[in-house]
């Protein structure tokens, strides 16, 4: 079932006054509205930060979901790149 993600459920809230901004009642690997991408991207660019916690996305996901804030570049390294996603770079310490 696609749900598409309506602007007036998701919640942005400030962490600081300058910087940082947690966004809640999101699920980013659902297709979203133009208002929500909107909303999103003018957060990002009021917020600097984004904390948008509890999304489990497939690489495609994340890759869409990364897409919404603007254009992707691939990563000059190529030792971390996820296989079939060469936009995608996984940084982990474990």
């Amino acid at each position: 079932m696609n749900v598409v993600a309506k602007a007036e459920t998701m919640k942005i809230s400030k962490i600081k006054e300058h910087i940082g901004a947690i966004v809640t009642d999101i699920d980013l690997r659902e297709p979203v509205d133009a208002e929500t991408r909107q909303r999103l991207y003018a957060a990002a660019l009021d917020n600097v930060v984004l904390i948008i916690r509890g999304q489990d996305f497939t690489p495609a996901q994340y890759q869409a979901a990364a897409e919404m804030f603007g254009e992707l570049m691939e990563d000059q390294n190529r030792r971390y790149l996820v296989d079939a996603h060469p936009l995608i770079s996984v940084l982990s310490n474990r």
